[in-house]
Formats: structure tokens, C-alpha cells, sequence
């Protein structure tokens, strides 16, 4: 029901009737927004400081209950809010409240039919409590009385309809699901309406409402109805009476599963239509989906007048097709826990918690291809908005956002329009399952088809190759969700997840593209050789780079840098004395060998069909020779060599490695089948004291990449 509002016409009349000598008054504030409840306007003024917190709960009780002492400015379209959570929150605070304070807001916590309620108070000018009479009916049941004030004789039909619903629908459907509802106090009590019965007032509020007994143990309930609601909105209400009927650990704890999954039992009770004659209606539920599908950034439990009714998507995606209401029974049965949330998270168990079931919820909560479930199972069209969206022309890098708090989610969109960008790769920065809260999913359009949403949670890179047909992705739904439930403080802090649109192909098909590459490479090796004849101490070291033209079985090219080399050979005589036999010593930038066509360099190969590569190094130095005699020569000699056995392409096309290589003599390598890992140093003393296999160890180091393409 939507509350009237003055026109903008009679603001104007005001406006000038006040107009006589005097100077006339401030305008009257302009009336609210349309989407602002009573209750959103009231807390926007408490946030404000415009009013205290006793003044903003006084002012909620008049918007509920249309009491005109309420301010104008605050009039908001409560149209399917009721005010159950408020009068739970009136019960819990009256004995705090000042004394005047507390004497006004008392009579709203008396049924209307009881002396001194609040119904009482306001007819009170206008007849006198004897003329205040009410007429009653009794559901076949026997466990429902609905009331109606005879002064009101078209309340009268409507109490006949809400008493055969009660009996057809509402009572069969919802109790056959949960608990059903306690009897009150009934003679014992002034709020028992005189028997046990469960007791449904129809006066004209603002807000249908349910009072409970008792805030957080099984406790009776009663209803405040407004006979213009309908059949869907009497569910929910009824809902909410059967919800006090469960034990509460704390009734403001589960504030949000009281206005969800009431919102819910609208659903379930009337999955279309909703049967009633007078306020004919369709998906009702469906108004306050919005509410929570357009603010997936906001954790499931939080409350706003808003919020928490359209979180009732979330048992209703629990239930599914089938609409099956185990979960929000086992949900309830639960509810003496003191978190709601760990309520939920044990009611789901067996389906995985929060953990399994939170990351399939959000990525259903897109309802979109392929993945418009809820269009067929109940017609909902809303979905989850993106936090970003992306038209995607050039090459380039994309971070995206990914604090995403406690059981909420973010979600962005790709567009693809260029076919420059060649492959995208997706940089998950939680692969590592660092935070299990972490979750991410991938939607992707390929050749104008949806694929059916995939984990990528701990996928490190995900890729597509556009220039594969079959991973030629057009759009790109991406989805990162936070399913902790425990801390209500954490955030995912892994940091940006980036979208990565590449110039380069993927891995192999890549190469294609490559016509230079640049790096470096380098090595160290030292050997102490002695067999009691000859003692040779040997030092090898080089660190070069190179950037390289490249063709499709790879490439070479000049080394640059340094390198150095120093060997020192001794002799034993008979007496054990060691005696210098020669040295070669040198260092600095590598050099051509004195044999034409042999020089230092870098080179890589790359076996396209198996996709992978083998890169080595080869450097020759200046140095200076020194014979037993003293005498020096100017020499070229080489200071090693490395190869590497066949490795796999990476993604990236940076090719980078290294370790420990085992040294051996070419002789040996030339004998080998397969490519090895190894260090090539050839010496024929090296070699006759140590033997080919035992000849040590090398530390070697590479890593190339291509070179981007200029502008």
C-alpha cells in the first residue's frame, strides 16, 4: 500500500493562504523521494543528528501505526514493509525510554481490542470506548480469530476472505513446512483476546506488524493487519508469528532471517499469483528482490527497511526449482545459536556451508545467460549489476578490485570489440588458497554462446586464446566473492585481480608474432682437480646478455657483458713439492674465437610443434697466457658453455630458469640421445683426475623474453 502524500498543487495553496501582511513562512520541505521508506527518512535524520535515538524509535511507531503525530517531512512509501522488527525493538527499549515517552509508546503494545491501546486512544474523540466494538471469526482450525471494528462494516468481507485463505493456503502450506504457531495466553492475560487463539487485528496502518510475547523464547504472537494488504502480504505476516515460535539466542541477531525468509513464505505459499479477489497481485515477493540483487556489495545480513525483505533471493535460490523449504526450516530449528549466520552455515552442512554454497549463489544471482535460472524458475528478472565494465579495443592491463566484504560479491564485465587483442589472460592473485574466503568465477561468450560458469578459484592464470576458434571469448563475466562467515570484519586483501588483454598469442601460436628476443643468461663454476701429480685450480664465471632477431625455430645472436676465467696448473716432483706449471688468466667483455664462424652468443631453438625450447650460452675471453718459464701470450679461450634439455613453452613466452647443471665435456653430450641440462667444459687434465662423471657442478641462470613491439 502506498501512503498518500499532498499534492504539489495543495503545498501552493498553502504556501499562499499563509501569505497575508505578515512575511510569509519558509516553504514546506519538498515531499521524499518515492523510493524512501518511513523508516529510511527517520534513520537518514538519526545519522544526521537532527534527532536522538528515542525520537527516531517514537516516530518509526507513529509511520507504522499512520499516527498523525508523526512529521510530515518523514511520510516514505512503506508499501510492503511491515514494522514486526520495530515493535520487537519497542518491546526490548520502553523500559529505558524517558517516562512521557514511555507512557505514549505503550498503548502500541496492547491490542487494538484491549483498553487503553493505541486504537483505543485515537478513536477516543470520536466515540467512546462502548461504542468500540468488534466482530470476530474463527478458522475452521480453531487456532486462528480474526478481528475486525464493527464501525468498520468493510473490514467484515475482508476478514470472511482472510479466514477461508488462512484455512486453504496459508496455514496448511506453512505450517506443513515449520512449527506451528503458539497459542497465546488466552483468559489469562489482557493480550490473549480471551482464549488461546492466535489473534489477527484488521486495523488501517501503515505497516502490518507482529508483536511477539517474548523477544527471544518460543513465545505467542498476534498481527496488526491492514485490511487493504493482501493474501501474500497475510503470509508473511503469519510467517513471522511462526517464526516466535522458535527459540532466539537474540531476536535483533536474526532480524534479517525474519523479514527474508517472511518474504520468502509469500514466495512458497503463493509461487504466482496471489489468489486474492481484491488486491489481485503476481510475484509480490519480487518487489523487494532489487533491493538485494542491485547491491551485491552489501553482506547478506545487513538491514536497512530494504535490504533484508529482498534477501529472501537467498533461500529461494536455496529451495530451487522446486521451491523446497528444507533449508529455512533447519535454518529456524537452529535459531538458538547466537550467530544467524553460523545458523545458516550448519543448516547447510551437508550442501557445504557457506564455502560450497555461497559462490554458486552469487554467480546465479547474475541471472543472466547462462545462468537466468531464476527467470525460469519464478519469472525474476533483476540481476546482479557490474562493478565495472569494460570495452576492451587495445591490448592492455585491467585491475579489478577485489575487497570484497563478508558474504558479499563484486562483479565485471568484458567486452571484447578488437581482434588486436590476440589472448586474455586472468591473473588470480588467491590461486595459492591463502584466503579460503576467496572465490573466483568465470562466465565466457564464445562463437555468440554462453559457457556454463566455471571455478577458477585456484587457477593461478586462466587464458583464452581469441585467435582459437574455440576460445575466441567476445564477453567475459568475471565474479569474485567473499564467503567468510565467521569474522564479519574480513575483506579479501589478496589485491587486484588483473585482466590481462595481450597483443601476443597463446604459448606456441604466440611465436608467430615474436620477431626479436632479448635476456641474458649466465654462469659460474670452480674445480679443484688433484691425483698427486698434477693439481689444476679452476674458476669460470660469465654474465652476458643479448636481443636477437627471431624466427619460428627460434633464434641467436651476439653475447655482451663480462666474463672471466682463471686456471692455474702445478706440478708434484719426487718430493712432494708443488711447482708452477702454467696459468691462463683473463677477464672482461666476451669475444669471437680465433676459428671463423664460432663466436660468443646466446641462442635459443624452439620445436613449434611440441612447443617447447632449448636455449644455451657459449663465451670466449681475452686472456693472457703464462707458460713454466714466465713466458706470457696474448689467447682467446673459452669459458664455458651450458645447454638445457627441452622445456615447455609458458604462457607468457618469458622463458626463464635455471639450477644446478652437472659439467661435462662435449665429447660426452655429442653421445647423448636426448638433450640434457648440463655445463660443457672440455680440459684434458679437468677431465683425466676427475673422471666425466665427476666433474661437479655448475650454477647456470637464463631468462628471455620477446620484445614488445614498438608503438
Amino acid at each position: 500500500m502506498r501512503k498518500a502524500r499532498r499534492p504539489l498543487w495543495l503545498w501552493l495553496v498553502l504556501f499562499l493562504v499563509s501569505c497575508g501582511g505578515a512575511p510569509p513562512p519558509p516553504p514546506p520541505p519538498p515531499p521524499p523521494p518515492d523510493d524512501l521508506t518511513s523508516f529510511q527518512l527517520i534513520d537518514a535524520a538519526l545519522l544526521a543528528g537532527e534527532i536522538d535515538s528515542d525520537t527516531a524509535l517514537a516516530y518509526k511507531v507513529f509511520a507504522t501505526f499512520a499516527d498523525p503525530r508523526l512529521p510530515e517531512e518523514y511520510l516514505g512509501d512503506d508499501a510492503g514493509r511491515d514494522g514486526t522488527l520495530l515493535m520487537a525493538e519497542l518491546a526490548r527499549r520502553l523500559d529505558s525510554l524517558p517516562p512521557d515517552l514511555r507512557t505514549d509508546l505503550t498503548p502500541f503494545l496492547l491490542p487494538p481490542a484491549q483498553t487503553g491501546s493505541w486504537y483505543e486512544r485515537t478513536h477516543a474523540n470520536a466515540l467512546s470506548p462502548e461504542q468500540l466494538t468488534w466482530g470476530t471469526l474463527t478458522t475452521q482450525n480453531d487456532k486462528v480469530k480474526v478481528w475486525w471494528a464493527t464501525q468498520r462494516p468493510a473490514d467484515a468481507a475482508r476478514a470472511e476472505k482472510f479466514v477461508a485463505e488462512l484455512d486453504a493456503r496459508i496455514w496448511p502450506s506453512l505450517t506443513g513446512l515449520m512449527r506451528e504457531p503458539l497459542p497465546d495466553c488466552g483468559e489469562a492475560c489482557p493480550q490473549g483476546g480471551g482464549d488461546t487463539r492466535i489473534d489477527i487485528y484488521l486495523v488501517p496502518v501503515s505497516r502490518s506488524a507482529v508483536t511477539g510475547a517474548s523477544a527471544t523464547g518460543a513465545a505467542s504472537a498476534y498481527i496488526i493487519f491492514n485490511p487493504l494488504d493482501s493474501f501474500a502480504i497475510l503470509a508473511h505476516e503469519f510467517m513471522h508469528v511462526i517464526q516466535y515460535a522458535y527459540p532466539m539466542a537474540s531476536d535483533d541477531e536474526y532480524d534479517w532471517l525474519f523479514e527474508s525468509t517472511a518474504q520468502w513464505a509469500m514466495d512458497y505459499v503463493y509461487p504466482a499469483t496471489n489468489g486474492d479477489p481484491d488486491v489481485p497481485a503476481t510475484h509480490e515477493e519480487q518487489e523487494a528482490a532489487g533491493a538485494f540483487l542491485g547491491n551485491p556489495e552489501t553482506s547478506l545480513e545487513v538491514t536497512n527497511d530494504d535490504h533484508e525483505y529482498g534477501a529472501y533471493v537467498f533461500p529461494f535460490f536455496l529451495g530451487g526449482a522446486g521451491k523446497d523449504g528444507s533449508a529455512v526450516k533447519g535454518i529456524w530449528e537452529r535459531a538458538g545459536m547466537s550467530s544467524s549466520l553460523a545458523a545458516v552455515n550448519a543448516a547447510l552442512a551437508a550442501r557445504g556451508g557457506f564455502d560450497e554454497v555461497w559462490p554458486l549463489f552469487t554467480m546465479r544471482n547474475w541471472n543472466q545467460d547462462p545462468v537466468g535460472d531464476y527467470k525460469t524458475w519464478d519469472e525474476l528478472t533483476p540481476g546482479a549489476p557490474t562493478k565495472g565494465n569494460f570495452v576492451i579495443g587495445l591490448p592492455g592491463k585491467d585491475p579489478l578490485d577485489s575487497a570484497v566484504p563478508h558474504l558479499a560479491a563484486f562483479y565485471y564485465r568484458f567486452t571484447f570489440e578488437s581482434e588486436s587483442v590476440k589472448s586474455v589472460v586472468i591473473e588470480n592473485p588467491y590461486s595459492s588458497g591463502g584466503d579460503q574466503s576467496a572465490h573466483l568465477w568465470v562466465l565466457a561468450k564464445v562463437g555468440g554462446q554462453w559457457r556454463q560458469p566455471e571455478d577458477i578459484t585456484r587457477v593461478e592464470k586462466k587464458r583464452y586464446c581469441r585467435e582459437q576458434p574455440e576460445e575466441h571469448v567476445e564477453e567475459l563475466i568475471v565474479v569474485v566473492s567473499n564467503s567468510a562467515w565467521q569474522d564479519r570484519e574480513h575483506t579479501l586483501s589478496g589485491g587486484n585481480i588483473v585482466v590481462d588483454s595481450r597483443a601476443l598469442g597463446c604459448t606456441c601460436d604466440a611465436l608467430q608474432e615474436v620477431t626479436e628476443w632479448a635476456g641474458t643468461a649466465g654462469f659460474s663454476y670452480e674445480s679443484l682437480a688433484d691425483d698427486g701429480q698434477h693439481r689444476l685450480e679452476l674458476a669460470l664465471s660469465a654474465a652476458v646478455g643479448s636481443q636477437f632477431g627471431a624466427t619460428i625455430s627460434g633464434g641467436g645472436g651476439p653475447a655482451t657483458g663480462t666474463t672471466a676465467i682463471d686456471k692455474t696448473l702445478s706440478g708434484y716432483d719426487q718430493e712432494g713439492v708443488l711447482h708452477f706449471l702454467s696459468s691462463v688468466e683473463g677477464s672482461g667483455s666476451p669475444v669471437p674465437a680465433p676459428v671463423q664462424g664460432d663466436a660468443s652468443t646466446v641462442v635459443l631453438v624452439i620445436d613449434h610443434a611440441a612447443c617447447r625450447y632449448t636455449m644455451g650460452a657459449r663465451t670466449y675471453v681475452n686472456a693472457i697466457a703464462t707458460n713454466i718459464e714466465g713466458e706470457t701470450t696474448d689467447v682467446v679461450v673459452p669459458t664455458g658453455s651450458f645447454s638445457t634439455a627441452w622445456r615447455p613453452i609458458p604462457d607468457d613466452l618469458n622463458l626463464t630458469g635455471g639450477g644446478s647443471f652437472p659439467v661435462h665435456s662435449s665429447q660426452y653430450i655429442l653421445g647423448q640421445d636426448e638433450l640434457i641440462d648440463a655445463f660443457l667444459y672440455d680440459d684434458f687434465y679437468l677431465k683425466s683426475i676427475l673422471g666425466e662423471e665427476g666433474m661437479g657442478s655448475a650454477s647456470v641462470s637464463w631468462s628471455l623474453s620477446p620484445v614488445p613491439k614498438g608503438p
